[in-house]
This record gives structure tokens, C-alpha cells and sequence, in this order.
């Protein structure tokens, strides 16, 4: 009976998983599309600012020195006035695709489960 309870645990945290990837992924594509809708030209490089929600100032440094030895600009670590989480700010300056950007997300995804934080997604201005 126990070993049933936890496989049925174990294959509802893989649906909420993959739900919540799913979601991330449509964002991903909705932010494009607002920025095609607001005249971006996508054969221009945008700057793409990226953030991540971390547990600790130790891992909010870890992942701001993995993603700046990787090219990425390290734009902010703090914690916001009157909240606990640490957040990070990175920024660069790349082309706007969606498979490009649905690519990152997932990695990014995965790197800030590898530090206990979470990653909140991205924006960028419209490029003209």
C-alpha cells in the first residue's frame, strides 16, 4: 500500500513538473509574440534580461558566477526590501527565437534547481 501512495506521489510531482514546464514554455511564446506585435525586428539582437530567484546570498553568488563565466552580464544580486528570497539579474544581448528561448528556459530551469532557487523567466525590450 506504501509503495503504491509513493509511485502515485512520485508520478503526480513528474505531471506538476512537467505542467509548470509546459506553462514556462507557452510564456516563453507569448513574450515573443508581444514583441513581434510591438514592431521587434527579430534579425536584430535584443537585450534579453533574465531572472532568477534564489534561497541564499551563497547560492544567488554561485549562480550569478556560473552565468557570468558563461557571457552572461551580471546586472543585480539582492534581496528586495521587505522579502527573503535573493534575486538575480543577469543580462545579454542575443537574437529572439522561440525554440532558442523555450531552450534556455528549460536550462535555466535546471540550473536553478542545481543552487535550491527557482528561475522567474525573461523579458526584453522591442529592437527596431
Amino acid at each position: 500500500m506504501l509503495k503504491k501512495f509513493i509511485i502515485g506521489c512520485m508520478l503526480a510531482a513528474t505531471t506538476l513538473l512537467a505542467y509548470a514546464q509546459s506553462a514556462a514554455l507557452a510564456q516563453d511564446a507569448q513574450v515573443i509574440e508581444s514583441l513581434r506585435k510591438n514592431g521587434s525586428d527579430f534579425t536584430k539582437h535584443h537585450r534579453v534580461d533574465y531572472f532568477f530567484v534564489m534561497p541564499t546570498e551563497a547560492s544567488a553568488k554561485a549562480i550569478a558566477a556560473e552565468l557570468a563565466a558563461a557571457g552572461f552580464a551580471v546586472q543585480q544580486i539582492g534581496v528586495p526590501p521587505k522579502q527573503k528570497p535573493w534575486e538575480v539579474h543577469v543580462e545579454r544581448r542575443q537574437l529572439v527565437q522561440v525554440d532558442d528561448m523555450q531552450a534556455t528556459t528549460i536550462a535555466f530551469t535546471t540550473l536553478a534547481k542545481k543552487y535550491g532557487g527557482d528561475y522567474d523567466g525573461w523579458g526584453a525590450p522591442v529592437a527596431k
